[in-house]
């Protein structure tokens, strides 16, 4: 069997969303004795990166940073967006048929081994395709390893890699279920990745400072991004304030093409600024490129890098002046093309907190375009896209994809309905101070957010059901997002051509 036909036939908790604590913990025991068993002793400085929001683009940065720098990085991320060769990359390039072979070493490590064989055939595929990782970041020596948590960090088949630097992107309200229902219980849950061989944790925001000391009391240094002066003078930030959250009229120049007959019009819209940096498309992918430009500014302050032969502890070079704009965007982020005559975003944000990060970043009148996983609420996603102006949402009906709403396809959503949701507040008078304004929006227009319903089993006619809603609203542009499953839609749609996220 090879891997391809064998990932196939794994439980796959990434598509049935059937997540058990107690199973992955009893199955993490077992792992790690396999681990001890199959890599005594590992090579490389191993980072792990949890939290809720921004892990794949800070770890996609962070490899960045270093591979500029000099150094061999392997990096290992989920989901996928075509195949999963493209969760284990080495030096930026994707792993190819010749992952095949650390499979079978890894297959016959575990078949040779009377304690372990038994686990063979109950491993998951995150587990299996981290251990896969594992196993080809050790074989090939590379300085750095980096590994993209799936879930929470306590119970995390990454957890195996025994990170010597955990850094920590922003925490919000997801899988309560699973992980708690605070934020408080949810950072305590990632923060469980850190291990005996934990020296460093890197903290993107600085209010949980004091709960991970709490946590870490081994002796583990413990810094904070947020609140590092140093970073602040430089880069003058200043924090989210309601007064700066309010709704701009402004002008933009649609453009718009049917049949092979364009026409051009100016359209009112309304513009919304969250926060201060992200005033752009790319604002909140240069948070997390700051806060991983920080991190190894941090690693090489703290000496943790690897040692060049002979001649003590490598610098990282020229490589920590790097800008934002100097590096690629991370596969499946803010991905943005023009055809037929609109402009078409894809963005993998899968929770509310992210849909509002995004929504934040976009200044033209926008089309959403939805399409959640099983175990998502429609009805958070729709309470963020309403709070930021949105009026029209196309919420897909797709195999693998969550129902749309039934009550809320059928009508409007009136804007001014005092609503709540755990972690988003919508009364204006409490948004302002609201804990964390990554999760909730603090202005309200007076218009009506319409839901409508649409099959992804025909590219065709949802293209056309997407141009009838921009033509009749004046929308210039569509965004796809609220999970990975809509993206070969997205592709499918925009039909022939050199598209890639």
């Amino acid at each position: 069997m090879n891997l391809q036909d064998d990932l196939d036939k794994r439980i796959n908790p990434e598509k049935n969303r059937n997540f058990s604590a107690y199973e992955f913990g009893q199955r993490l025991k077992q792992l790690e004795s396999f681990g001890e068993y199959r890599w005594p002793r590992k090579n490389g400085l191993r980072l792990s990166v949890v939290g809720t929001n921004g892990k794949g683009s800070v770890s996609h940065y962070t490899s960045e940073i270093l591979r500029r720098a000099g150094f061999s990085v392997g990096l290992y991320t989920s989901p996928h967006l075509n195949h999963f060769y493209e969760r284990i990359r080495i030096n930026g390039i994707q792993a190819d048929d010749s992952l095949e072979g650390d499979y079978q070493s890894l297959k016959s490590a575990f078949l040779k081994s009377s304690e372990h064989k038994a686990m063979w055939p109950e491993l998951s595929y995150f587990e299996l395709l981290t251990l896969l990782a594992i196993e080809r970041f050790q074989g090939r020596g590379l300085d750095v390893q980096i590994y993209e948590a799936g879930l929470g960090g306590r119970l995390d088949a990454t957890r195996l890699c025994n990170p010597e630097t955990v850094l920590v992107t922003k925490i919000a309200l997801d899988h309560t279920a699973l992980l708690g229902h605070t934020r408080q219980a949810i950072f305590k849950e990632k923060l469980g990745i850190a291990r005996e061989s934990t020296r460093l944790v890197l903290l993107m925001e600085g209010k949980y400072q004091k709960l991970a000391t709490d946590l870490l009391r081994n002796g583990t240094e413990i810094l904070n991004f947020s609140e590092d002066e140093r970073w602040n003078e430089k880069h003058n930030q200043r924090k989210y304030s309601p007064e700066r959250h309010q709704p701009q009229e402004r002008s933009y120049r649609a453009r718009e093409q049917r049949a092979g007959q364009q026409e051009e019009r100016s359209v009112e819209g309304v513009e919304d600024r969250a926060t201060l940096n992200q005033s752009s498309p790319a604002g909140y992918l240069e948070q997390n490129f700051l806060f991983a430009r920080w991190v190894v500014q941090n690693l090489e302050q703290q000496e943790l890098l690897p040692k060049e032969p002979g001649q003590g502890w490598r610098p990282a070079s020229g490589a920590t002046n790097l800008s934002f704009q100097d590096l690629p965007y991370p596969p499946g982020r803010m991905f943005r093309t023009e055809k037929y005559g609109l402009t078409w975003r894809y963005d993998s944000g899968h929770n509310p907190a992210s849909l509002h990060t995004v929504l934040s970043s976009l200044n033209d009148p926008t089309l959403l375009v939805l399409g959640l996983l099983p175990d998502r609420s429609y009805r958070q996603f729709l309470r963020v896209a309403r709070n930021h102006g949105i009026q029209d949402v196309l919420c897909i009906r797709r195999p693998g994809l969550a129902e749309p709403p039934g009550i809320l396809s059928q009508k409007a959503v009136p804007s001014h309905r005092q609503e709540s949701t755990e972690g988003i507040s919508t009364d204006e008078t409490t948004a302002g101070s609201n804990a964390n304004p990554g999760e909730a929006s603090a202005f309200r227009t007076k218009r009506e957010l319409h839901i409508h319903a649409a099959s992804g089993e025909n590219p065709a006619q949802l293209r056309e059901q997407i141009f009838e809603l921009c033509q009749a609203h004046h929308y210039s542009q569509a965004l796809f997002t609220g999970s990975y499953r809509i993206y070969d839609l997205f592709l499918e749609i925009l039909g022939p051509g050199p598209v890639n996220a």
